[in-house]
Formats: structure tokens, sequence, C-alpha cells
């Protein structure tokens, strides 16, 4: 309730590029106003209210809470509307019910004070959204079922975003969703579009609105809070925004927990689930993997994150985000969602410098279409700038730009150019494009991109970022050539013939049975798993995957050809879509690649592991390589067989014969 208390929360925020911060389901205190007047911070206060503002059917008891909620709005505004931080002030979270009602309150506060922005809540009427007359803004993560501004959705809510289901790229944007093209005349070129009304379209306050399409009428089940609730459904309509859009809640990629910070506990909140989950990953023998799984689902979420923000910053009609939080939340099942722990510190992942580079005021990007590249090939991109801080009146606004690849590790330069041009304050502007050579070799490589903008007079750097590329030779699988034949088959008969026999064998496991394995997916868990696995049964909708991507040790010979991080990167994703992984909850094996199950179902999941049958030597993978014919799916089959035959393919443990039967048909 302090100012001091308040200034270190928005302080944190400011060091990770964060300028706004909005207030789920309540109004903060008069401190926190007055911090962020002095500091900068756009804030957000919302009407303590998440349910449904019925209209003619209202009950007395209806009545008396929406006379409270309404003169409570009054409250608000008059005991906090003078500061300047109050930007924007939003009837609740998540709402439902009498659009007419919802539009006569926003009016109502309108007119008692004009200084604020104003809108009918965060995420209202979910699938079937509306602008009302009186928004001000619109704040939502869909405009249509199909129709998505953020990058990641739970399950019950399908379909979901496309960090989740698309191959990654660095091109995506949300402008075709918000604001369709075909419905509105191109009044400028690629990048600089706005969007004129059509004659075919009429005008309902700052809405344009067309026919309807896909009509939905009468009760629809929707999440609410912790559980699912059944409200009335308003007809769907296709919306075209005439007010600003802001995505609503982004974000939700979820991070392993670190058990180091239980001990940092010394206040009256004791982490029993932290304590809980511990207990649980030793009780099935995988305690030591703790500080691995923290890294590397942590490093993955990061890139994640990245993605998401980048996508907002690409889109034009997107006029802001709301980051769902930078720090974890301890509560709904434990959502470990933020780059920051629940103390707000640095988890050791990503440097707040570094994090800056994709979310700040400031950002320059490079546009791209894949991460993963054929050596000899081209990499193409375009450079994209995004200025929201004011310019000095007599600042040097030339600027040089310098777009740069080379080798990851060894920092070698392989290729460099330079665009000129003038920095503007500006939403999104295209500041050149070109290309640069990959080399040509037989050889996988990780490169680097990078792309600085420096003041050409200082030589000051004003936005830098970078991106990790994968290169690998266009070249199909190899045939065997080393002196230990290996047998590779997808056929469960004749990897068991093979075993018996004493022999090598590379088996992929596609025949595995259902209950025996999980579905491969590229992405980390949205939220929290237990929260909404419960929600989505309760819904009869397919339940969430609920793993939290991939670990391996880069270093294992297993990779030697084929290089690698310890976490989920862009290669795997053709590898892990679509793959069946391995429960090996019962056997003595250790994955060589982990799928990271969420901490509070602990199972042992492999992508890849290899096991001693009888007088055999097994070598599985999980993922379907044989039926693919890319660069990376190639090489990765390559470097498997490469390790089948080597001399460091010594399996230790001990599989039998009859498990092997029973899961693989």
């Amino acid at each position: 309730m302090d100012k001091a208390a308040w200034r270190k929360v928005f302080g944190i925020a400011k060091e990770y590029g964060i300028n706004h911060y909005r207030f789920h389901t309540c109004c903060p205190p008069e401190a926190a106003f007055a911090a962020a007047d002095e500091m900068g911070i756009y804030l957000a206060p919302e009407l303590p209210f998440w349910g449904t503002v019925a209209g003619e059917e209202e009950t007395k008891r209806d009545r008396e809470g929406r006379a409270w909620l309404f003169k409570e709005g009054f409250r608000i505004l008059r005991e906090f509307g003078n500061h300047p931080s109050f930007v924007i002030f939003s009837l609740g979270n998540e709402l439902w019910g009498d659009q007419e009602v919802l539009n006569d309150i926003l009016g109502q506060y309108k007119e008692a004070d004009r200084r604020h922005l104003y809108v009918q809540g965060s995420n209202n009427f979910q699938f079937s959204p509306v602008i009302l007359e009186n928004d001000d803004l619109f704040n939502g993560v869909r405009f249509a079922r199909e129709r998505l501004f953020r990058g990641s959705y739970a399950m019950c809510d399908a379909p979901q975003g496309h960090i989740q289901t698309k191959m990654p790229d660095n091109c995506y944007s949300y402008d075709e969703a918000i604001r369709p093209r075909q419905k509105f005349k191109e009044t400028e070129p690629e990048l600089r579009q706005s969007a004129a009304q059509t004659t075919e379209e009429k005008t309902i306050g700052e809405t344009a609105v067309e026919q309807p399409v896909a009509p939905e009428t009468g009760e629809v089940e929707i999440q609410f809070g912790t559980g699912t609730k059944k409200v009335k459904a308003a007809k769907s309509t296709e919306l075209i925004p005439q007010v600003p859009v802001i995505s609503h809640e982004i974000g939700q990629y979820e991070f392993y927990p670190d058990y180091d910070e239980i001990e940092r506990y010394t206040g009256v909140l004791q982490p029993e689930n932290l304590r809980i989950f511990r207990e649980r990953l030793a009780d099935k023998g995988m305690l030591h993997m703790a500080k691995h799984f923290f890294r590397a689902a942590g490093r993955f979420a990061v890139e994640c994150y990245k993605r998401e923000l980048e996508t907002a910053f690409r889109s034009r009609e997107l006029a802001g985000f709301q980051l769902l939080d930078l720090q974890d939340f301890t509560g709904q099942g434990t959502a470990l969602v933020g780059i920051l722990n629940a103390f707000m510190e640095n988890k050791g992942l990503i440097s707040a410098e570094e994090w800056r580079e994709f979310c700040n005021d400031r950002v320059v990007m490079l546009s791209f279409p894949t991460y993963v590249y054929e050596t000899g090939g081209i990499f193409n991109y375009e450079v994209l700038v995004c200025n929201m801080r004011p310019m000095a009146e007599d600042g040097e606004n030339n600027i040089r730009i310098t777009v740069e690849l080379s080798e990851r590790d060894s920092g070698r330069v392989i290729a460099q150019t330079v665009h000129e041009g003038t920095l503007e304050l500006t939403r999104l502007v295209r500041l050149g494009g070109g290309s640069l050579s990959i080399p040509a070799g037989d050889d996988p490589v990780l490169l680097r991109a990078a792309v600085t903008v420096s003041s050409c007079g200082s030589e000051q750097i004003l936005m830098k970022n970078h991106y990790d590329l994968y290169a690998y030779p266009a070249a199909k699988k190899r045939t065997q050539a080393g002196q230990t034949p290996v047998t590779v088959t997808d056929d469960a008969k004749r990897m068991m013939e093979c075993l018996r026999a004493g022999e090598r064998v590379l088996f992929f496991g596609s025949s595995i049975g259902e209950i025996y394995s999980m579905e491969g997916t590229y992405c980390t868990d949205f939220w929290c798993y237990p929260m909404f696995a419960s929600i989505s049964e309760s819904m009869g909708k397919p339940l969430p995957i609920g793993t939290m991507g991939l670990y391996m040790d880069r270093e294992h010979p297993v990779f030697a050809q084929f290089p690698t991080e310890g976490f989920t990167t862009p290669q795997w994703w053709r590898i892990v879509t679509g793959a069946r992984v391995a429960v090996l909850d019962d056997q003595p094996v250790e994955p060589l690649i982990w799928m990271i199950d969420h901490f509070s179902r602990n199972h042992k999941l492999g992508l890849v592991y290899e096991a001693k049958v009888g007088e055999g030597s097994l070598l599985v993978c999980q993922a379907d390589l044989l039926s693919q014919d890319c660069p990376e799916v190639n090489r990765f089959y390559d470097s498997l067989l490469a390790y089948a035959e080597s001399e460091h393919f010594t399996p230790q443990a001990r599989i039998e014969e009859a498990w092997l039967e029973k899961v693989y048909q």
C-alpha cells in the first residue's frame, strides 16, 4: 500500500520494456497511481466484476449487484481520476450479458469524466465479440473463431494459436485477422495499409458490420475462472474494428519449477505446492533431472515469448498488447508463466537487456520465412522497425542498419549488409531488406542473424536483435557404410527377430500403442495443465497435451552429426510434430531425448531412448523420420544411424522382450 513498493514493481517492469499495467477485476490503491504518475506507467483499473450483466431477466440480487458496481465505478473515477497514469477504465473481465446495459454504463462514465479511454471489458463475449458504440478501444483475443490475434490459447478455447500449431517463422502477423484485406480498399503499400470502409458495409457506432456469418444463438458453455458456465451468446457478426485493438493476456507459456526457490519463502506464505511437485518428481525417480528440466523448458518458453511479442510488434493493426504477467502466478493450480519468479527476480534464463531487444518502445526485427535452411542456400530478410519513443527535435535521425550472418558458436562473420535510413516516430516501417548467402558444405551449421541500428553521427547503438538459424545439407538419408551392421525398421516383428539374433536395431516406433504413449507436440503447456485439463474434461473437449518441450545432452555422441541446443529449437518442429512419445515410467532407461512432462504428472517420456534387449542392442526413435524427406529430418536420421553403428552405442539399461511386445504392435 506504499508508493515505494509500487515504484519497485514498476521499476522492474520498465527494466523489461513494459509501460502498461491492467488490473484484473480490481482497482489499485492510491500508492500505485502516484508511483505510476512519476514513472510514466499507463494504468488500466477495472471494476471488480467477472460474470454476466443481466438485462430483462435480472433478479433482485442482479439489480443490487449492478447498482453497487455502477456506483463503484463513479467512486473510482472520483477518487483516482486526476492521476495522469489513469489511462483506461474497463468494466470487468471476460463479461457476458446485455450489450445495451454495458454500453449505457460506459456512456454514463464517459459523460461524467471524458479524460480517460473506456472499454466494455477485457475479452468480453469471447467467441462472439462485439464493439459497442461507447467503446474507445477493443480488448480481446479474436474477432471470430478463426480470426485470432494471440499466439496461444487453452485447448478448451480452440482453435489454438500460431505459436502452438505452425512451424516457426518470423513473418506472421495478425493484420489479416484484425482487418481482412478483401473487405477493404488498399490505400497504401504493404506495411502501410489502412482500411477504408466499403460501400456494402453499414456502420453501427464505431463498428463496421456485414451480414451475420455462421449465426450462433442460444446457450454456449465457456471457461470461467477455474471452471465452466453456460451463457447466452449473441448472434455472430463479422466485426471490422474502427477503434484501436489491444490483445488480451498474451503469452501464458509455462515454465518448469525452480525448486531452489523453496528456500526463498521465509514469510507466512509457504510453497507447499512446490514441495509437493518436488516430492512427486522424487517418487518417480527423476529428481536429478529437475535442474535440467527447469533450464530446458525455461529457455524454450522464453523463445515462445519472443515469437509471441514480435508477432504483436509486426502487426500494424494491433495497437498494443497486455502480457499476462512478467512473473510467476502461484495460484490456479500453479501457473508458472513468468520470465521472473514470484519475487520478481530474474530466473537466469534471459537477461533484461536481451528481453528488451524484442519488448520495448523501440524494437528492430528481421522478418524471414523460416529458421531452417539448406547449406548453400539464401537467407532472405526484411528489416522492420517499431519506434514509439518520442524523437528529440534536434536529434540525429539518420541511422545505419547492419545485418550480419555469423557462425553462432565461433562468432565468425559469414556475410554482412548495411542499409541506411531515417528513424521516425512510427508504429511500424520497413527499412530495407536483402539476401545473405549461407556457405555450402556437407556439415550442418548453427548460424546467428543479427541486426543493429546505430546513429550515423554518434555511432551509438539504438536497437539490436538476433536470431539463431539452422542449416543442413540437402542430402537424402544415407545408406549404411559402417563396419557394424544395423537393421533399420519400423516393423515391430522385424525388430524382435533381429534383437533375438543379437543384432543392433534402429527402430522407429510409430506402432506404439496409444495407452503407452503421448502425442508429440512442439509448443510448451498453456498456463496450467491441471486447471485446463479439468475444464476441457467438463466441457467434453480434447484434453491439453501438457508437455513442456525437449531436453537433451547436446554433447552426447548421438548428436555428433546433428548439432543442437539442450532444449527445443525450430529444427525439431518436423521431428516432434506427429510423433508418439513413449511413456517409460516402469522402465529403467533414461531417454537420450526427453519430452519434459508437466510437473503435476511427471511421466518419463522418451522421444529417443536406447536399451539392451537380450543380446541385442536397441535404439528407438518415436518420430516418424522414414516418411519425411527434408534436410533436418534426413540429417537427424543420419546422426541416429551413425551413432547406432559406432562404438559409443553400448546401452546399459535392460528392457524385457515382453514389454516391447506389449507396447509395440
